[in-house]
């Protein structure tokens, strides 16, 4: 269910929800910067700031029980994090996604307008569109591709 719902938020937080994600699954709770890297394909520098931004959403997000450290010697440590407050991270990045956002104002008017979205969200037109062109995107290759295979794949 996650995964699905995932492909719709902004490409930032699409990185930043898979971080998350490797660390809940991984037994270590220590993980390497070269194997956020590799995992991500993302810079050095990218994996950092996508941690940042994993540690402030953590911090706002009042998951007390918690913990992110970077040792500065290439380990990244969460401890605490389990599939309860993944949920709460997605959705905390799902109400602030342009691009879910978007499309609840396309299909279902929420928002109002089109011009009232664009000053709520302060997003140019221009970026509404391509949101929209990578919306469609995504229900073509996803939703509409699985149709096309069969049943057993589809589980």
């Amino acid at each position: 269910m996650l995964e699905k719902f995932n492909r719709f938020l902004d490409d930032e937080q699409q990185l930043i929800f898979q971080m998350a994600e490797i660390f809940v699954n991984s037994a270590e709770k220590s993980i390497s910067i070269n194997y956020l890297q590799k995992e991500l394909g993302i810079s050095r520098h990218q994996v950092l700031t996508v941690f940042d931004s994993l540690e402030f959403i953590i911090e706002t997000g009042d998951m007390t029980n918690v913990n992110t450290m970077y040792n500065g010697q290439g380990l990244l440590t969460v401890q605490g994090l389990n599939t309860g407050y993944l949920k709460l991270i997605l959705k905390t990045m799902a109400i602030k996604s342009v691009r879910l956002n978007i499309l609840l104002n396309m299909y279902l008017g929420i928002y109002g307008s089109t011009t009232q979205f664009l000053t709520q969200f302060g997003i140019s037109r221009a970026t509404y569109y391509r949101n929209i062109r990578r919306i469609h995107h995504i229900i073509s290759e996803y939703f509409i591709g699985k149709r096309r295979r069969n049943e057993a794949e589809i589980r």
